[in-house]
């Protein structure tokens, strides 16, 4: 049974626009070669990292952010993660299993039942 997981990438902030879109196109291909489903695909841009990252005799200061949203069986995570160790454009990354999202029908209706009830203490309808 497939699960929802996001995975956040930081790239190397040298990469030409060329690379990076290599990078980021084998991630897409890791995730469906493995059978999932891509949701979403944010682009946060170049962000200050919180402490220096060392990578490939390089300290690094700022990174690439990336977050993909995507549904994979739970078995296949590993061969997602494995690649992206051993990639030198790939600086950092994590994924994690996120819960199913609540349907937005669900999320209105006891706002609807909210609005229909009376305030406390006003005398009831009747």
């Amino acid at each position: 049974m497939k699960q929802d997981y996001e995975l956040m990438l930081v790239l190397n902030p040298a990469l030409s626009r060329e690379e990076d879109s290599s990078a980021r196109e084998r991630v897409r291909e890791l995730i469906t070669t493995n059978g999932g489903t891509i949701a979403k695909e944010d682009a946060w841009g170049t962000r200050r990292l919180a402490y220096t990252i060392k990578k490939a005799g390089q300290d690094y200061m700022e990174g690439v952010y990336y977050l993909y949203r995507f549904d994979l069986d739970p078995d296949q995570v590993n061969a997602i993660q494995r690649p992206l160790l051993l990639s030198e454009q790939v600086l950092r990354h994590m994924v994690v299993r996120t819960e199913t999202p609540i349907k937005v029908e669900e999320k209105e209706a006891p706002k609807a039942e909210e609005e229909s009830s009376p305030a406390p203490g006003s005398p009831l309808p009747g």
